[in-house]
């Protein structure tokens, strides 16, 4: 991996870090789209050879640092994921944009009702699922601009074998 790429991975995640964390009025925090796990799967999706699943893992380990949650929860909920986003990354790419919409929608989804499950499983107060709901949704339909943005920063700045 190249200083550039590296440069752009800390600053997508830093970035991300500081919208999943930003204060908002208690009527808004439903809506707060997951930042973090929609970049995670960004360059799972981009970076799928090179995007190692220990990235992951310190991910998560950070969110649940920052959140003050049993450390592994996130971890484990954000591998699992990223492991179906890995194992049909070049289906997700191909998919067009509704698509793309849905299946992001329904990856938070699944990843907050993974959550939502080993804290019940650990005995931790379970929430309601409308917060759950309200937050996958605003995900999905952020999702279509967040991969433009960091696609058309990602070839500004970074070329990979891949790309074209």
């Amino acid at each position: 991996m190249n200083f550039r790429l590296a440069l752009l991975l800390f600053l997508s995640f830093s970035s991300a870090i500081a919208l999943q964390f930003l204060p908002v009025l208690p009527l808004l925090a439903p809506w707060v789209p997951q930042w973090l796990t929609l970049v995670a799967i960004y360059w799972a999706l981009v970076l799928d050879d090179h995007f190692s699943l220990s990235w992951i893992c310190f991910i998560g380990l950070c969110i649940d640092v920052m959140n003050g949650s049993v450390l592994g929860l996130h971890a484990l909920a954000l591998l699992w994921i990223s492991f179906l986003v890995l194992k049909n990354a070049r289906h997700f790419r191909r998919a067009g944009r509704m698509q793309q919409i849905l299946e992001m929608g329904l990856l938070i989804l699944a990843y907050q009702f993974i959550l939502w499950v080993l804290q019940g499983v650990m005995g931790q107060a379970v929430l309601q699922w409308k917060p759950y709901l309200m937050s996958s949704l605003s995900s999905a339909i952020i999702w279509p601009w967040l991969s433009l943005l960091l696609d058309d920063i990602r070839f500004s700045y970074v070329r990979l074998k891949d790309d074209r």
